[in-house]
């Protein structure tokens, strides 16, 4: 008896296991994502004792950089600490994935399919920050969702969790917390939610906003919080819709077809059978989180959406048996999906190492990346000594500026809408002896680049030389 316990036990744990080993791949992500530089650099200032807005430049709620930023303080402010936050984030989310649609289906099959799938679609554009963040809050909301009448305790805990979305990411998180208000109100009215759980679950979704914005007011920073993190979306130009991403690549309409194929099955199995507390709940919060592509739709925000409607989906599915030719069929289709992510995602061949610059230590990097960020490392530094203060008129700024414990606020994230209402000759101002650095070949440069200062340096400024694919400009006496 006493070994059968213990082999249901380890039966038990097993898949978990397996979690916890396919998803420390993401440790051996190759250097180079910018969205992980920027996001890895606000968790460096942080740690560092710098205040978000005020002492540094960030576009969206911070919160997301103050989890990474504990570890730093800790365990040192390398890149590959906040890879280890990351490989938490990603961890918490397919046990998460796996334990709701186990829970949903009684299939442990079904779910770690699921889990895998899921897996295999972020790897590629996987990088810890708050859009995954998000999905993990929105996961946990859906697994402590349960019909009939729930104690106070949950209802506070879920509403708090709900107030920490719009600290995530402003503009997303305040469709999500106004989406969980309503469906508070809607509880209330038709599933009879207790009144003393609807005021905490409403109380305590507004008190993380309200402290954090008495934080901001205390320490100085609010006008810095309204310039960036209000006006800075705003302007954040360079859009990309869901039309503009099939045009590019017409295979994600296939994406888009299975999201609309999801919610047909849903919107016929509720006219079938109606909807209960659980459904209602999941669907409204997943339906908010398509906010999530705005002002950006790329496959990164595509792939967090569909990591949250995989349960939401689940929950309309009818209960049945998989035969083993299913079963087959299912696996072999996860295990292929992972395989190819695994393919383009693992820097398989020669030309990579692990760095040895400062901050990067042991990050996988192409040799000729290592070689390019150590030559305009050691030119700013050359120029700083000199007398010059250096800037770099690129999206790729805190890339070379990392390795030598520098910053500077505005330039070290110099994207479309990060300067709030500035205008591109206010960010000019500056002391004499100041040198900016351009990427010679414009057309290679991303969308989110900030091609109106680009173009405003080649114009006015003088041309003094050449680094490695960057041409270094001066202003004209």
């Amino acid at each position: 008896m006493k070994q059968c316990r213990t082999d249901k036990k380890t039966v038990w744990i097993l898949p978990y296991l397996l979690i916890a080993a396919v998803s420390a791949v993401v440790l051996l992500k190759p250097f180079g994502d910018g969205d992980e530089l920027w996001n890895y650099n606000f968790a460096r200032c942080i740690a560092d004792g710098m205040v978000p807005y005020r002492d540094f430049s960030i576009i969206q709620t911070p919160l997301s950089a103050y989890i990474p930023a504990l570890f730093m303080t800790v365990l040192g402010r390398g890149l590959l600490v906040y890879r280890l936050a990351g490989w938490g984030l990603m961890l918490s989310m397919m046990m998460l994935t796996y334990g709701l649609c186990r829970r949903i289906t009684g299939s442990g099959f079904l779910a770690m399919l699921a889990a895998l799938l899921l897996f295999g679609l972020s790897l590629p554009y996987f990088v810890y920050n708050y859009n995954y963040l998000t999905v993990l809050v929105l996961l946990i909301l859906f697994f402590l969702e349960r019909e009939g009448v729930p104690s106070v305790r949950r209802a506070a805990l879920i509403g708090f969790l709900a107030g920490l979305l719009p600290l995530l990411k402003q503009s997303t998180g305040a469709v999500l917390l106004l989406s969980h208000i309503l469906l508070t109100a809607a509880l209330a009215v038709w599933c009879r939610y207790p009144r003393r759980c609807v005021l905490w679950r409403m109380g305590m979704s507004i008190l993380p906003l309200a402290v954090y914005v008495c934080y901001l007011l205390a320490v100085g920073a609010f006008d810095d919080f309204w310039e960036y993190a209000i006006l800075g979306i705003g302007t954040f130009t360079h859009r990309f819709t869901p039309l503009d991403l099939i045009i590019k690549a017409p295979v994600f309409l296939v994406f888009f077809v299975m999201i609309g194929a999801v919610y047909f099955v849903i919107l016929r199995a509720i006219r079938k059978n109606g909807i209960t507390q659980t459904q209602l709940s999941a669907v409204v919060m997943a339906s908010a989180f398509a906010s999530v592509a705005y002002p950006l739709c790329d496959v990164h925000h595509l792939v967090c959406f569909l990591i949250v409607l995989t349960p939401v989906f689940m929950l309309f599915l009818k209960k049945k048996t998989y035969g083993n030719r299913e079963m087959r069929i299912c696996g072999t289709a996860a295990a292929i999906v992972t395989a190819f992510s695994l393919v383009v995602f693992l820097p398989f061949g020669e030309g990579y190492m692990l760095s040895t610059l400062n901050n990067y230590e042991g990050i996988v990097i192409s040799e000729r990346g290592n070689a390019n960020i150590e030559e305009i490392s050691s030119f700013i530094a050359k120029k700083t000594a000199e007398g010059y203060r250096v800037r770099i008129a690129d999206d790729s700024a805190a890339a070379y500026r990392i390795p030598l414990d520098l910053y500077e606020k505005n330039w070290d994230m110099l994207l479309v809408g990060n300067l709030g209402s500035s205008t591109v000759q206010q960010l000019l101002q500056c002391e004499e002896r100041c040198l900016y650095l351009v990427y010679r070949n414009t057309d290679e440069l991303k969308m989110q680049n900030h091609f109106e200062l680009i173009g405003y340096i080649r114009e006015h400024y003088r041309k003094i030389g050449e680094v490695l694919y960057f041409d270094v400009y001066e202003a004209v006496p």
